[in-house]
């Protein structure tokens, strides 16, 4: 990628000045893979902070604010300039505040109310990157959930929390590929994602500023093609998902077709075996067929006699963080945080700590917490941090229900707290609330890591995420049949961009029917011209 604005980019900055110059208060920022989205943001940042503007940037998960955060870096160095690190956090930590649960019943529910965090004054830029993955459907009134963020609409409560009335100085920048899956919603043909769209950006400002100009810059030229055909793949596959035609079939350099047992010899060949982990990732579409793969997998590797082996890869499902305590003369601790959706690697050899059977209404649920030592996939310097990790999601076939353990653990919790320390539940505002929560906040079972096997995901879980090496079912996906109804041919098309988007180097199409000859199976027909 060249290291100065191409004249589209430049003209996309003009687009959005009205964000900096005007009265515009939000703005969208749209393009492909290798459009050069990071790249200008990048640009756009180091401009606003030579001008004493605030920054801050957000993304929708943990592994997006990570894999953003090295990007901006990589993007700095490419220009060759000095500016501080950016951080990316996630919009929950930023807008979100936890109220005080109540630990007195069975089923602990959380809620986080919105929250405007303190500003300045100064001209402010939030940037919300990966703006795909932002929802705008609010939660039901009689929808019972154990974890309530605000509203349930996370482009809503991000644009109370900015509280645009009262920040004047403040602006939004919403950054992403519309032509991401959006985020799960209750209609299947909506396809677009709102915090990418003029209509439900407008719908969340308030009132008073519905009639501002929101401008929306599009980047389509794709800059990195010169790194290889996968791009011009990838380009092909979002131009046919916006025309409604067929999707291109041929293979070619870094996209090939993967027949019979081919897939997992590429994805041992890529991992050494599972040492290099984060190399690959196979993607498919429901969790029935990831947890098969997941399986396939760790036969071959010779972990499916064990819950747990040394090197398995794992993916977290909860956040959680850990206190790395630095004995009697530390003073004070460092945090390690896992966040939901992150991959982790066991080095050392684990092994099961406590098994502990909890009686609910619903019925008993056995406990299974293994000790292991891990650190985060690619982190290869990380000092590894000894966990409790709980077995129970990673148990064929079908993992315990996650409502039921996280009501497991907190009951578990409530009984040795009696025993052990003749402490019963505490609600707010109790007289030894406090002491029960600082015990459960440190307690190594309660919070252990809830984890699933994290050799294969579906694509909705991969969002956010980037390897080298990307192995993709289209067959898990039933829509693949139904391609001559249109509105199936283009929701199937987004899956397949968004898993291909998910490579950076190649990737592979499962295919375990003999009979075809050098077409990715990606629809029905066999031709490679798609017609």
């Amino acid at each position: 990628m060249a290291s100065v604005l191409s004249p589209e980019q430049r003209a996309a900055l003009e687009t959005l000045k009205p964000l900096f110059t005007g009265t515009a208060r939000a703005g969208v920022l749209t393009g492909s893979a290798g459009t050069g989205k990071t790249f200008l943001v990048s640009t756009l940042l180091e401009g606003l902070i030579k001008r004493d503007w605030e920054v801050v940037v957000l993304t929708p998960t943990g592994r997006a604010a990570d894999v953003l955060r090295a990007s901006l870096g990589r993007m700095a160095e490419l220009r060759e300039v000095a500016m501080p690190e950016i951080v990316p956090r996630t919009i929950h930590s930023f807008i979100y505040r936890m109220q005080p649960p109540d630990y007195a019943g069975e089923q602990l529910s959380l809620f986080a109310e919105t929250t405007q965090p303190e500003t300045t004054g100064e001209p402010t830029l939030w940037v919300i990157d990966e703006a795909s993955m932002v929802g705008n459907t609010p939660r039901a009134a009689d929808e019972v959930v154990e974890l309530c963020f605000g509203s349930g609409s996370l482009l809503h409560d991000l644009v109370e929390a900015a509280d645009l009335d009262s920040n004047e100085a403040l602006r939004l920048l919403f950054v992403g590929d519309s032509s991401q899956l959006p985020p799960i919603q209750p209609s299947a043909a909506e396809h677009e994602a709102p915090a990418l769209t003029a209509a439900a950006l407008r719908e969340a400002l308030p009132p008073a500023l519905r009639d501002e100009p929101i401008p929306i810059a599009e980047l389509t030229e794709v800059r990195r093609q010169s790194e290889g055909p996968l791009l011009q793949f990838i380009h092909e596959v979002r131009t046919a998902m916006r025309a409604g035609g067929w999707l291109p079939t041929d293979a070619r350099p870094q996209v090939q077709p993967l027949r019979n047992g081919d897939w997992l010899k590429k994805y041992l060949a890529e991992t050494d075996n599972g040492q290099s982990c984060g190399r690959a990732i196979i993607l498919s579409h429901t969790n029935a067929s990831v947890r098969h793969y997941n399986q396939l997998v760790r036969a071959a590797l010779r972990r499916d006699d064990v819950t747990i082996h040394h090197n398995e890869v794992l993916l977290v499902r909860r956040n959680r963080s850990v206190n790395l305590d630095h004995g009697e003369l530390g003073i004070g601790f460092d945090e390690v945080k896992f966040k939901n959706g992150s991959f982790i690697q066991v080095v050392g050899l684990p092994h099961i700590d406590r098994e502990a059977i909890v009686p609910l209404r619903s019925g008993e649920v056995k406990l299974v917490f293994w000790r292991a030592e891990v650190r985060l996939v690619n982190e290869v310097s990380m000092t590894p941090v000894e966990v409790m990790v709980l077995a129970n999601r990673l148990r064929p076939p079908t993992p315990t229900n996650a409502e039921n353990l996280d009501s497991a653990l907190l009951v578990d919790f409530q009984r040795r707290m009696l025993t052990e320390h003749d402490l019963p539940p505490q609600s707010p505002g109790s007289a030894r609330y406090d002491e029960f929560h600082s015990r459960i906040q440190s307690d190594p079972y309660f919070n252990c890591i809830q984890a699933e096997y994290g050799y294969a995901v579906t694509v909705h879980n991969a969002q956010g995420g980037e390897w080298p090496s990307v192995l993709i079912d289209p067959g898990s996906n039933r829509a693949r049949e139904w391609q001559r109804i249109p509105k199936h041919r283009e929701a199937y098309a987004r899956w397949v961009y968004t898993a291909v988007t998910r490579a950076s180097e190649e990737v592979g199409f499962i295919h375990a029917s003999p009979g075809h000859h050098g077409e990715l199976p990606l629809h029905p027909q066999t031709t490679s011209s798609g017609t």
